[in-house]
């Protein structure tokens, strides 16, 4: 998992970097990109369908603590995958200038990161979850705080 997690961030990064040199030293400058708008729209749709994945796989319910650990992993992934989005947007906006980058970036992260956020919702989804595969343990009991997870 770790290593995937590497993968990926180094991934957004290297790409985030290719952008800032495409953006300096293509000929035409910072306006030589419309299109790029429409590769982060793109990419946010897959990393979007990546988190829903991400967030719809069963959690290890072994034992509570294997639960508390296999949500912190899961959630944790889905940000970093959920922020891409955002993250190549605003730096694609910053090589080429073009400010609707980093709105549709932001857009899809936003999108993306309900799907990953702690909320009442995705700790009830899970719960149910877990149920629906035989598990008597609760993941708000496994993370340790009971009914009041989210503040």
């Amino acid at each position: 998992m770790l290593r995937r997690l590497r993968l990926l961030f180094a991934s957004i990064v290297l790409g985030a970097m290719a952008l800032v040199v495409m953006g300096i030293f293509v000929p035409g400058g910072s306006g030589s990109f419309p299109w790029f708008p429409a590769v982060v729209a793109i990419y946010g749709a897959v990393a979007l369908a990546a988190t829903r994945w991400l967030s719809a796989r069963p959690l290890d319910a072994s034992d509570p603590a294997a639960l508390a650990g296999s949500f912190v992993r899961a959630t944790i992934g889905g940000a970093a995958l959920a922020e891409s989005p955002a993250v190549i947007g605003a730096v694609g906006s910053m090589a080429t200038g073009d400010p609707w980058a980093a709105i549709v970036g932001g857009a899809w992260a936003l999108l993306a990161f309900s799907f990953v956020a702690p909320s009442e919702a995705n700790l009830d989804r899970r719960d149910e979850q877990l149920r629906a595969l035989g598990s008597w343990f609760s993941l708000r009991d496994a993370l340790g705080r009971g009914e009041d997870v989210v503040d």
